[in-house]
């Protein structure tokens, strides 16, 4: 027996429209900022303006903040991740079209898997042979 609400059925594509549109958007927004912007010093005033948002939106529902060893723990995946994620796709727009630059991501999952086909498939028999002798 499903625990799904019919009545909100309807919300399943206008959350997938949202998806599309928002994710979208990035891609034409980055090559809007580029005309003004470097690309690292866009990604980070786009997250840094984000973030003042969520801490806005955190302090004004009374949440406190946690501990800095989290913060910091966090702060360092966010950079990695934004650095090396979006900070990327924006300095690739330097050099392609939003819609090249949105393909290009959009096919990531697909790499992984064939990657994974290729590629793991060699590792996971190479670990078995070495720990038949460990």
């Amino acid at each position: 027996m499903s625990t799904f609400n019919l009545k909100n059925k309807w919300l399943i594509p206008v959350a997938f429209a949202n998806i599309y549109i928002i994710w979208g958007i990035t891609f034409l927004a980055i090559s809007f900022g580029l005309t003004g912007f470097p690309p690292f010093i866009l990604s980070g005033l786009r997250f840094f303006a984000a973030g003042i948002l969520l801490i806005g939106y955190l302090l004004a529902k009374g949440e406190k903040a946690n501990s800095l060893k989290n913060w910091w723990k966090n702060a360092v995946t966010g950079i990695l991740i934004l650095t090396g994620g979006t900070g990327l796709v924006a300095w690739g727009e330097q050099y392609v079209t939003a819609s090249e630059a949105a393909i290009t991501i959009a096919t990531g999952p697909f790499w992984f898997i064939a990657i994974d086909k290729k590629i793991g498939a060699i590792i996971f028999q190479i670990n078995l042979s070495l720990s038949d002798y460990y």
